[in-house]
């Protein structure tokens, strides 16, 4: 399931209920072995929902300039890996006339 179609996630006991986003959407349980491996369950899949939003969020001013600035400083490197490379093969042409 997309987190976007979940509304809710819920354990009680060795029961895990995800209630689905939509009127007519009716929740998918199941049940685990143990109790504390639904809490468990539960625990991961609050943890994903975290990191999900996360990634979701817009990013602040600053961190858009230094990501920016990072992409022109693997940019500039690789022009400088190029001419570099370039210049090598240029001296060992010359050497071996």
């Amino acid at each position: 399931f997309s987190w976007s179609d979940i509304k809710s996630v819920a354990a009680h006991d060795k029961k895990v209920i995800l209630n689905m986003s939509g009127e007519k959407s009716a929740a998918f349980a199941f049940y685990a072995a143990k109790s504390s491996v639904s809490k468990e369950i539960l625990d991961l899949a609050t943890g994903n929902h975290e990191l999900y939003m996360k990634r979701r969020r817009e990013q602040t001013i600053e961190i858009q300039q230094m990501r920016y600035f990072e992409e022109q400083q693997q940019k500039k490197q690789t022009r400088l890996e190029i001419r570099l490379r370039k210049a090598q093969y240029t001296f060992d042409v010359t050497v071996t006339k």
